[in-house]
């Protein structure tokens, strides 16, 4: 009993110790305890991704390794090079060893609780083992009871993860890495039963100006705005933090003539939209808006490419405050040209 009770009791401390070396990171650097944190710490620990751990150094040296670059690590070193499924492989990996440590500890409580009060019931164990059983029973109730702590946590924690790495900490929107899952799904689906859906890729106009002239800060309440100001207005679209002062708003089952109209609510909620700069100057914001349709692109960055290339167009060629759809710049044989301008009239846009 002695051997089994060893054997159990160092396949215990070794998945303790692989758990500590990420907890401790976390906590020297004072990281939220969380999976994406475990995730990048165990990885940094594990050290077998150089560029990972170099960046991660130089995050420490700066003094700038916190909770929102955490997440972005996360992204670029382990979610990215994993085709967005690394964090799908760490919950699956991560509940079944926390869910065999529990089951360790309590079959092996079982057993010393057994011989803790059944002594005499073992006459091949002297009082030393016996004293010795009863200490090692002591120290793994403590250890059950922190562990199982740990795991209630990392399980609800758990339940939360993949929704908070695929969030935009600043807005709250949807991120670029849930987007890019979705139209994914979108795709799989349109090659099945033929779904139709669109999206429209928005470029806050002047975002660089708004930065420059009047803060950081003022141009973080912009991107919060305009989050607020699209979900609330233009609620038949999804809203997600594209990139930078980019937005992306995915519409399912919506073809590219409808998500027009939709960008042109959405252009006009904007207009309709001001920020207060820190010296109480009131700003409007204004965007740029780039449509297009899935049809069939067996790649789906060459769709997001098309709208892409059609927002490139409003900011360059529209003037700004602009909709290109992607049919209008040739992408598309056979569409007919749309771009809406403010100086456009209802009849020009609408003729009848």
């Amino acid at each position: 009993m002695g051997k089994a009770m060893s054997k159990s009791y160092e396949e215990l401390n070794r998945s303790q110790k692989n758990a500590e070396q990420a907890f401790a990171f976390m906590q020297r650097h004072g990281l939220e305890p969380n999976p994406v944190a475990y995730t990048l710490a165990y990885e940094y620990e594990k050290g077998e991704d150089t560029s990972l751990v170099n960046e991660v150094n130089r995050m420490i040296v700066q003094g700038s390794l916190d909770d929102t670059v955490t997440v972005d690590l996360f992204h670029t070193y382990i979610e990215n090079r994993h085709n967005g499924k690394a964090l799908n492989i760490i919950v699956d990996r991560i509940h079944p060893n926390l869910e065999r440590s529990a089951s360790i500890l309590k079959e092996q409580g079982q057993n010393l609780n057994k011989v803790h009060q059944n002594i005499e019931a073992y006459p091949d164990i002297s009082k030393k083992e016996a004293l010795t059983a009863i200490s090692q029973n002591e120290s793994l109730v403590s250890i059950n009871s922190e562990l199982n702590a740990e795991i209630e946590k990392l399980k609800s924690e758990l339940e939360n993860a993949k929704e908070m790495a695929r969030k935009d900490s600043l807005t709250g929107a949807k991120n670029r890495l849930a987007f890019n899952e979705r139209l994914n799904e979108l795709r799989k689906q349109n090659n099945r039963i033929n779904t139709e859906f669109s999206i429209i890729i928005l470029d806050i106009d002047d975002f660089k100006k708004i930065n420059d002239n009047h803060g950081h800060n003022t141009g973080d309440q912009a991107l919060i705005r305009v989050k607020e100001v699209i979900e609330h207005d233009v609620p038949q679209s999804s809203i997600y933090r594209y990139g930078g002062e980019e937005f992306a708003l995915l519409l399912e089952g919506v073809p590219e003539s409808q998500a027009v109209q939709v960008a042109e609510k959405a252009k006009n909620a904007l207009k309709r939209t001001n920020v207060r700069a820190s010296n109480d100057i009131v700003l409007t914001i204004t965007a740029s808006f780039g449509v297009a349709q899935y049809r069939g692109e067996s790649n789906i960055l060459e769709f997001i490419s098309n709208a892409d290339s059609a927002l490139y167009f409003s900011k360059t060629e529209g003037g700004k405050n602009t909709i290109t759809t992607a049919s209008s710049i040739g992408l598309y044989e056979h569409d007919e040209f749309f771009m809406s301008q403010d100086d456009f009239t209802d009849e020009a846009l609408n003729p009848s």
